[in-house]
């Protein structure tokens, strides 16, 4: 995913948070994200962090609030940023998936356009097209008020949409027409 400019100094706090070092954050930053030049942000970045720079190749040293908070966060970063040998992160490769962060919701779940799809198939396959004639009176969904209020089909406009002639206005419905 592309971030744009005035985005990526927000998207760069995300896999900085554990201070895990320049190599672990382009690892981890590249498999959610990319921009022209990023290696070279993430390198400005982590020059520019006190505590990159305080912990640079040690455990942070703080009050024991602090630590706990890192311990928190340090082995969800740790077990998502892929390794150098292997290019997968010690999740993906015990679990056979990465473990869900924050950078996840980012990227569209390919299961929900499944589940949408399957939805769809199941209400086609079910649904029966009803052909209404000019004259026929139908109840029509109100979205301004809930239930339904009567009209008259002037004309089909599509596959189930129709012109309908509610309370002296013209309006054009999609399958919100129940017989009366």
């Amino acid at each position: 995913m592309v971030i744009p400019t005035a985005q990526r100094r927000l998207m760069l706090a995300v896999p900085n948070e554990c201070h895990p070092g320049i190599a672990a954050m382009q690892s981890l930053a590249r498999f959610y994200t990319w921009w022209p030049k990023m290696d070279q942000d993430i390198n400005d970045w982590v020059k520019e962090c006190q505590a990159c720079q305080e912990n640079r190749g040690q455990e942070p040293e703080s009050d024991a609030g602090d630590q706990d908070l890192w311990l928190q966060r340090f082995p969800l970063s740790y077990r998502n940023t892929p390794h150098a040998t292997t290019g997968k992160a010690p999740a993906e490769l015990f679990l056979g998936h990465r473990l869900p962060t924050l950078l996840d919701r980012l990227k569209p779940d390919p299961r929900n356009k499944m589940e949408v799809w399957k939805q769809k198939v199941y209400h086609d396959t079910n649904v029966r097209a009803r052909s209404l004639r000019q004259g026929d009176e139908e109840w029509v969904k109100n979205k301004c008020k809930p239930g339904l209020q009567p009209g008259v089909v002037e004309r089909r406009t599509g596959k189930l949409s129709y012109e309908v002639l509610i309370s002296g206005q013209m309006k054009r419905k999609h399958d919100q027409l129940r017989a009366s």
